[in-house]
């Protein structure tokens, strides 16, 4: 199995570098890494990691990406980038939850490539319904005007995420972070689903 270089979906065609999607429109994010398919074992290490407060599932899972970060990293066109941005939580789902997931893995992501996390970066300020279930549309739909962007914004900045499912999510921020300063966003991500339409 080959991968897309920009969205990281799994393709068949070892002849393309991009899925059909990414060569028909042009995503805003400029790539996303991640090391894993959204599969079993990965998949339940993710949730134990998210909602069963499982803490220390989360530490095999930001090495696993920070490893694979650095060998994406030997690309020579490849901007370094000068600051990471966690995912921003739901206000309302994050009641929820044991800890901030994305926060968590940005922390252990930031301090491990010596890069300035801005945590407040980005901001969800208002709540979305839940996006599975949903088509790349109507997930796109449903984020809009949902996240805002705080402060400066570096040039070349990622974002991080737990999984990546449709792309949704990683097209609305790295479009607003780019609107407000940034050239280059990469989004860092545990896992990519194999298929945009699954939910997860």
């Amino acid at each position: 199995t080959s991968y897309c270089s920009a969205c990281a979906l799994p393709i068949s065609n070892e002849a393309e570098s991009r899925c059909g999607e990414c060569l028909k429109h042009d995503p805003s994010f400029d790539r996303i890494i991640c090391p894993f398919v959204y599969e079993f074992p990965i998949d339940r290490l993710i949730k134990d990691f998210k909602y069963q407060g499982k803490r220390f599932y989360g530490q095999t899972l930001w090495q696993s990406m920070a490893l694979h970060v650095s060998h994406s990293g030997e690309e020579p066109l490849r901007p370094a980038p000068k600051a990471i941005i966690p995912v921003p939580q739901d206000p309302l789902r994050a009641k929820g939850r044991p800890y901030n997931h994305t926060l968590r893995l940005a922390s252990e992501l930031a301090r491990e490539s010596r890069l300035p996390l801005l945590k407040s970066a980005l901001v969800k300020t208002k709540s979305s319904k839940a996006q599975a279930g949903l088509s790349k549309q109507e997930r796109l739909q449903n984020l809009k005007h949902c996240f805002h962007a705080h402060g400066d914004i570096p040039k070349e900045v990622v974002v991080v995420d737990d999984v990546v499912t449709s792309g949704a999510t990683a097209e609305v921020l790295s479009k607003l972070l780019k609107a407000n300063g940034a050239e280059y966003v990469e989004v860092w991500a545990i896992a990519r689903t194999p298929k945009p339409q699954m939910p997860h």
